[in-house]
This record gives C-alpha cells, sequence and structure tokens, in this order.
C-alpha cells in the first residue's frame, strides 16, 4: 500500500508499506527500511529490492513480521538533509500508524540505497537497529573522483562540490565517522569486479569496523559486477544476520 506522508510543512512523499503475511501481533513487529539505486521509484521494478535477485529476502522478511517500507526521496538524494529528515519523519509516522516499536527499524539499501543507508546510521546511530548495505559508496568524494559522471548529480543533492560545500559530504562519509557505528550490526556485500562503485569502499569500511571491533559481516562476490545479481547467491546470509539483529527466530 501507498501512502503520502507530510515530511515538512506543505510537502509529501510516496512511501510504499508492505505488510508482513502471515500478520503478527504489535509486539512482534519491526520494520525494514528498503533504500534503492539511483534513478530509482517506489514503481514496481524500479526499486531494486522488488526484483527476482531478492526474492528470498522478500520472502523472508513478509514471513518473520517484518513491514517493509520503501520511501521516495528521490532518483538523486544520496541521503542530503532533505533526505535525512524526510526519512526521520517517515519511520515515525510508519512506526505510529502500525504500532511498531521505533528501536526495531533496520536499513538496507542498494548502491546509492546502500551509502544512503550507512549515510543515514552515522548521523542517527540511535534510529538504527542494523544495516544491510550492497555495493554501497562510503566515501562520497572518493567516488565521484572515481565516477566523474555521478558529480553533477550529487553536487545538486548536496548543494556544491566537495570544494564548495565540504562539510555535506563529510557528514555521510562513513569511513571518516565508522565509530558512530559501534552499537549498529553491519552487512556489506559488494562484487570484486565493480567498477561503478569500487570494491574499495566496503574494503576500507569493513576494515575499520573489524579493527574497532564493532559487529561487521563482510561478503565480497568474486567476480560479480554492480548489478542485482551480485545480491542472488548470498540472500540466505542476509536473511540470517537481518533476522539475528532483530532476534527472530527463523521459521
Amino acid at each position: 500500500m501507498v501512502h503520502e506522508i507530510e515530511v515538512e510543512p506543505g510537502k509529501s512523499i510516496a512511501c510504499l508499506v508492505i505488510e508482513p503475511n502471515p500478520p503478527v501481533p504489535a509486539k512482534n513487529r519491526w520494520m525494514l527500511v528498503y533504500l534503492y539505486g539511483a534513478g530509482g521509484s517506489i514503481k514496481d521494478g524500479e526499486y531494486n529490492l522488488s526484483r527476482p535477485p531478492y526474492a528470498k529476502i522478500r520472502q523472508a522478511l513478509a514471513g518473520h513480521g517484518a513491514y517493509t517500507v520503501v520511501p521516495d526521496l528521490g532518483p538523486t538524494h544520496f541521503m542530503n538533509d532533505l533526505a535525512k529528515r524526510s526519512l526521520s519523519r517517515v519511520i515515525k509516522q510508519v512506526s505510529e500508524d502500525h504500532q511498531i516499536d521505533p528501536k526495531h527499524v533496520h536499513l538496507m539499501g542498494t548502491s546509492m540505497g546502500g551509502g544512503s543507508s550507512l549515510a543515514y546510521a552515522i548521523n542517527h546511530p540511535d534510529n538504527v537497529r542494523s544495516v544491510c548495505a550492497f555495493m554501497p559508496m562510503t566515501d562520497f568524494v572518493t567516488w565521484i573522483e572515481q565516477s566523474p559522471n555521478y558529480g553533477k548529480p550529487i553536487a545538486e543533492s548536496y548543494g556544491g562540490t566537495p570544494q564548495e560545500n565540504p562539510q555535506a559530504y563529510d557528514v555521510n562519509n562513513s569511513v571518516q565517522h565508522a565509530n558512530r557505528l559501534r552499537n549498529i550490526p553491519v552487512l556489506l556485500l559488494h562484487g570484486s569486479a565493480d567498477v561503478i562503485v569500487p570494491v574499495s569502499h566496503s574494503r576500507e569500511l569493513s576494515k575499520k569496523l573489524i579493527s574497532l571491533g564493532y559487529d561487521c559481516t563482510y561478503i565480497e562476490a568474486d567476480g560479480a559486477t554492480h548489478a542485482d545479481e551480485t545480491v542472488t547467491d548470498y540472500q540466505d546470509q542476509v536473511v540470517a544476520f537481518l533476522l539475528n539483529a532483530e532476534g527472530v527466530k527463523k521459521k
């Protein structure tokens, strides 16, 4: 079901809410917020989670009490300040509407959505129980040097280039601010042959988290590229990670 949620006075966004099947009592409900990749939307087929490589994940979420929430934050938001405020409002509203304890909110995302999930988590660590990030960018300044075609949309989203508005990039750098993930289990999945978001992004963040003694699961898919199919063979591990983070026994 699609809801319109007011994120600030005079501004609403569409938000897809997929309820668990079978229904569960309020005490057993939890929320998985999914963030799509660049160019996506909540339309069927335009958010990665709706595609075949994620079928087992969708089924497990629905069958284990999760409300899956896909907010339409825009095609190239890269978790800018407006996206952060909007996501906080979405989490609050959906929690209230469906009687979900806000301490049971997990984030998952692909590509831009993966980087954005991490960016939101380091800025709002008390709002997030765990993060699953697939093929994420973890340092946006480094990434636009590697993939300059994305420099313009990120600059438009962040209100300037890294030279013009360095703070906007710094606050979303999950490697630099990895200490803020101390209480948040993180799963990173990345293809070793990814040329859109190089695997070095996940390698660096996982190395940092593990060196700090934090809960980090790192999966590197040998030879895999920047594609949804990278997730296919690792769905069981993703599901196990999520259910463990939530404290749900697998059926």
